[in-house]
């Protein structure tokens, strides 16, 4: 452990999708944006909701890219 302790606020944030149920990779940033305006300090993606393993690991690898 590296002694740094995680504070603050989480959401357990949801994957924008478009209406082909694919990931909105391209709304992915405006979304976590979104949170991070109304004082989230981060947000927790994929599998806090559920909807992680409804995506193929090219698709989550996407999504983590986006989110970071």
């Amino acid at each position: 452990m590296n002694g740094k302790i995680v504070q603050g606020v989480f959401a357990a944030a949801i994957t924008p999708l478009k209406t082909d149920f694919s990931p909105d990779i391209d709304a992915l940033p405006e979304f976590l944006s979104f949170l991070a305006q109304r004082g989230c300090h981060g947000a927790l993606i994929l599998g806090t909701t559920g909807e992680g393993p409804s995506f193929s690991f090219a698709e989550r690898k996407k999504i983590y890219t986006a989110a970071c």
